[in-house]
C-alpha cells in the first residue's frame, strides 16, 4: 500500500493518485486520507486535501483544498496552499513502470517563504525529501513523467526573521517533460524538482536586500 500510494507534496501527490488508480482500478478507492498520510510522512510536514476526483474514463482529475504545511520549527501556517489542481493522466500507462501525466495545472497557489535562524522552510522541505529518499533507496516505487506542469497566478509571501511580511505576485512557472529522459522520475525526484523551482522563483522575486539566507 505504502509503495503504491507514495507521492509527495506540491504536485507530487499526483504520483500517489496515479498509483492508487493502478492498484484499485477505481478512483473512488483512492482515499484522501491515505494520500495525506504517506505524503506527510515523506516530507515530515502536514499535507491536507479536501477532495480528490479522478475519472477512470478519460484520466482527467481535480484536487481541491491542497495544503502543504511547514516542517517543525516554522511559525507560518503553511508552505503552500492551492484551491484547485487540475490534471490529465494517461490511463494506458497505469500498469507500466512510469505513469504519464499529460498536464498538471496548479491555479492561484499561495506560497509562503519563511526564514528562521536555521534557514528557510523550503530548504528544510528539500532536506526532508532527500532524507526520506535515502531511507527508501532500496524500495522499488512507481515513477512518474509529467509532460507539462504550470503554476499559474501564484502569490508569494516572504516572512522574515524580524516578523515582517512582504507579498508579491509570481510570474507563471512552467516545467516540461519532468522525468521524460530517464524513463520516469521517482516521487522524491519529482518532489525535489517542484520544491527547487519554487525556491528559485521565490529568491528571484523577493525584493533585493530582504532575504537573509540565499
Amino acid at each position: 500500500m505504502k509503495k503504491l500510494l507514495l507521492g509527495i507534496a506540491g504536485g507530487i501527490v499526483i504520483a500517489a493518485i496515479g498509483a492508487g488508480l493502478m492498484r484499485y482500478q477505481s478512483p473512488d478507492q483512492v482515499t484522501r486520507r491515505a494520500i495525506e498520510h504517506v505524503a506527510s510522512e515523506a516530507i515530515q510536514a502536514s499535507v491536507h486535501l479536501d477532495r480528490v476526483q479522478i475519472s477512470a474514463a478519460d484520466g482527467t482529475g481535480l484536487i481541491t483544498g491542497f495544503t502543504v504545511g511547514n516542517p517543525a520549527g516554522f511559525k507560518t501556517a503553511a508552505a503552500l496552499t492551492a484551491d484547485s489542481i487540475k490534471l490529465t493522466v494517461e490511463l494506458s500507462t497505469l500498469d507500466r513502470g512510469a505513469i504519464v501525466v499529460r498536464t498538471l495545472w496548479v491555479a492561484s497557489p499561495r506560497i509562503t517563504y519563511e526564514e528562521i535562524q536555521a534557514g528557510c522552510n523550503f530548504t528544510a522541505l528539500l532536506e526532508n525529501i532527500r532524507r526520506g529518499a535515502a531511507d527508501k533507496r532500496a524500495e522499488p516505487g512507481k515513477k512518474i513523467v509529467v509532460d507539462r506542469l504550470v503554476i499559474h497566478g501564484a502569490k508569494l509571501s516572504y516572512a522574515s526573521r524580524a516578523g515582517q511580511t512582504i507579498t508579491v505576485d509570481l510570474p507563471d512557472i512552467g516545467l516540461n517533460n519532468v522525468g521524460r529522459t530517464q524513463g520516469g522520475a521517482t516521487s522524491s525526484e519529482f518532489a525535489t524538482a517542484i520544491v527547487e523551482v519554487l525556491l528559485y522563483h521565490a529568491k528571484r522575486n523577493i525584493p533585493a536586500g530582504a532575504l537573509q539566507h540565499r
